[in-house]
């Protein structure tokens, strides 16, 4: 069975903009934030993504020439040349998200050498500055390595918790696996960027010393350092200056004595905190409407570094761009530009409601109702409010108007919530084995059809696996929900013959077949037969429509699926809240 999971977290086309002050020299001047003159800036590329319909993402983090995180910055400072023009912020509706717009976690690994001769108090007291300070979206994971690697305390965002480990801790081996054990540490993890989630780590290494065990060597871990973010603490004058000043990406750190960890660990805190302010999301409306690669070069105005990191470049695809209204849908999802009009809410249960702006120039701020609380309850998400819960409370049938507002940028957009028995995201699957033969007829002909089945399946989209068997038939069977009122059309594809029929309501009498494939196709191969798509056929949202599909495999490979259009919907194979489970005998 193929399974295709739903997204709830479409955030990236929400415009967001963060707004800071500036001071009297204009945009091209220094900026002073926190007391800091910042004039020189540097970029850490991390993603960049076309998506449908037509938005670049580009994630990114900006320092200053200390590599702490320069968090001020807005779209009249930073610009972007596609293609060798440059974009036009207003015109593009570009807009930045931070961390506190999304859905980001920022996790530190702190790696204390505790090997015999270390500074112990030291180390706890550098530790705590770092855990009692932590921010929002920030967790800690605790290491101390001496002849070994030791996780301490996996990722944890409670204080108490670390405190208490870093009071427990004590003295190592005399042996320092230092190599060994950053090696193994700096591999264990990996960063996260997609248009759901962020994840970036922090690395604060603290030794007095140097490895003696050769485990690994230093070209080794220098190389797997040097794609990773790290504080390098050295104290002391046994310490290898010389790894500090390799593995130290974003500082390296030299002290005198271990006295010294606590007062510099809580700079590095701050470091750290002012890391995750400097991650900036820029979002734009490109002009686009070719397929291909199209290069993508950032950089940030009047900046006076012009040396490594100073501005980057990547590339993203443009394919199927086209032309999106303004404004805010309902359950949108790439290739679906204008959202459901109806929502479904399965009687006594509870669905998840995503809300979406296109071209905004503000960070969005929903606001959701619904004008019958006895019959739809709705529950904020903690991840913010572009989501909601929405909780049957009527019965089926039931009918209330669900309204969201983005408030930031003046969108309104409504939908119909209906209570529904249907078990919406899936149609049955009915297989029949031991049948010879290639046409349809050679099942419906079949004695064991159509009430005896050798097996049924539920699947998740309208499409069987394929290459499973020969010399079998199925029937796929459910309902249709049009998430809009328009003229739909569908395609079928299957190897060997199929049938694709569509009711005029929920009754399977009144089914008629629109469209077949007379011989056989590849998977999803939509296009060979003229016999494959439909005509053009008016829906209604909030109705439900029986579909059936048949198929008959021979010998060879084998496949059924079926796919696609209407308003705002480009051509996509049947699934999620489009479908439900057939409920009849």
């Amino acid at each position: 069975m193929k399974t295709k999971g739903m997204i709830f977290l479409v955030l990236l086309v929400a415009g967001s903009l963060f707004f800071c002050s500036k001071d009297d020299d204009g945009p091209t001047g220094p900026i002073k934030p926190s007391g800091r003159d910042v004039s020189s800036f540097k970029l850490y590329r991390h993603y960049v993504e076309g998506q449908l319909p037509t938005f670049v993402n580009i994630m990114f983090q900006i320092t200053d020439l200390e590599g702490i995180g320069v968090e001020f910055l807005d779209v009249d400072r930073i610009q972007v040349v596609e293609n060798e023009k440059l974009i036009d912020a207003a015109a593009s509706a570009m807009h930045v998200r931070k961390k506190d717009d999304l859905f980001y976690e920022l996790k530190t690994v702190l790696v204390l050498d505790n090997s015999e001769g270390c500074d112990l108090a030291g180390l706890k007291a550098g530790a705590k500055s770092i855990v009692n300070n932590m921010f929002n979206k920030q967790s800690v994971a605790l290491y101390t390595m001496s002849d070994k690697l030791d996780l301490v305390q996996d990722f944890s965002s409670n204080p108490t918790a670390l405190v208490n480990k870093i009071d427990a801790l004590s003295t190592g081996a005399a042996a320092n696996n230092l190599y060994g054990s950053l090696f193994k540490v700096f591999n264990e993890y990996q960063e996260t960027y997609s248009l759901t989630k962020v994840v970036q780590y922090i690395y604060v290494v603290i030794t007095d010393g140097k490895d003696d065990v050769g485990e690994k060597s230093f070209s080794q871990v220098f190389k797997t350092a040097e794609i990773k973010y790290i504080h390098a603490v050295g104290y002391g004058t046994g310490v290898d200056s010389e790894l500090m000043e390799a593995i130290g990406t974003l500082k390296n750190h030299v002290l005198g004595s271990g006295s010294e960890l606590g007062a510099e660990c809580a700079e590095i805190q701050n470091a750290i905190d002012y890391w995750a302010q400097g991650f900036y999301w820029l979002v734009y409306a490109s002009s686009i409407r070719e397929n291909g690669f199209q290069e993508a070069i950032v950089s940030i105005k009047g900046n006076q570094y012009l040396g490594d990191g100073s501005t980057f470049s990547d590339y993203y695809s443009s394919d199927n761009f086209h032309d999106i209204e303004g404004g805010a849908v309902i359950n949108w999802k790439s290739g679906v530009d204008n959202g459901a009009e109806v929502v479904y809410v399965l009687l006594n249960d509870t669905t998840i409601v995503t809300a979406t702006s296109f071209m905004g120039t503000k960070a969005p701020s929903y606001v959701w109702s619904v004008d019958k609380p006895d019959l739809v309850k709705l529950i904020p998400d903690p991840l913010g409010t572009s989501l909601i819960h929405a909780v049957a409370l009527g019965n089926s049938g039931d009918e209330a108007t669900l309204t969201v507002t983005d408030v930031a940028n003046n969108f309104t957009k409504s939908a119909t919530i209906i209570i529904t028995d249907f078990r919406m995201g899936l149609v049955l699957e009915e297989l029949w084995e031991n049948i010879t033969g290639t046409a349809v007829s050679s099942l419906t002909s079949n004695s064991r059809f159509p009430n005896n089945p050798d097996e049924t399946f539920e699947l998740t989209s309208f499409e069987i696996p394929t290459d499973r068997a020969d010399n079998y038939g199925v029937r796929v069977r459910g309902y249709v929900h049009p998430p809009v009122t328009g003229d739909y059309r569908f395609w079928i594809a299957s190897d060997d013959a199929s049938q694709l029929w569509l009711s005029t309501d929920s009754n399977p009498d009144n089914a008629e077949q629109i469209c077949l494939v007379a011989t056989w196709t590849n998977s999803q191969e939509w296009g060979k037969e003229t016999g494959q798509r439909s005509a053009w056929i008016s829906l209604v949202a909030g109705k439900h429509y029986y579909i059936e599909a048949l198929m008959k495999e021979g010998t060879g490979g084998d496949n059924l699926a079926v796919a696609w259009e209407g308003p705002g919907i480009t051509r996509t194979v049947l699934e999620g809240d489009w479908i439900s489970l057939y409920m009849g005998n």
